[in-house]
């Protein structure tokens, strides 16, 4: 199955427990990763790495057209329908960022990932 279904009672739900979050004392700041990638030092290990980048573009494209699939299959669903909630269909790059991960540590690269404060930061 491509994408996520959310009903629109569920989108309000979540909406409302985020909204909720945020105005509330108890939660704590927000994180993010971020990625920094050191080459590998040997031209081999720069040709591999330009593998992977590929291989991660090839990735998402599937990716984009996963989600574009469930796009259309929501929009087929709901033609001849008065109410009809239509998926909600993302594109999930996830498995392509750990992969290209891998790959690029296995050319030689290096990854080194940093966690910084993005909201409610002190």
């Amino acid at each position: 199955m491509s994408g996520i279904f959310f009903r629109s009672e569920h989108k309000m739900s979540w909406l409302a427990l985020v909204m909720g979050c945020f105005l509330s004392v108890g939660c704590g700041p927000i994180y993010d990763t971020v990625d920094n990638f050191i080459p590998p030092a040997t031209s081999q290990g720069k040709i591999c790495a330009n593998n992977c980048e590929s291989q991660k573009m090839m990735c998402e494209q599937l990716a984009d057209q996963k989600k574009e699939n469930c796009e259309l299959r929501g929009e087929q669903a709901c033609k001849n329908k008065k109410d009809c909630d239509k998926p909600y269909c993302s594109a999930d790059y996830s498995k392509c960022e750990r992969s290209y991960k891998t790959c690029y540590k296995s050319c030689g690269g290096k990854v080194e990932s940093k966690r910084i404060c993005v909201m409610g930061c002190d």
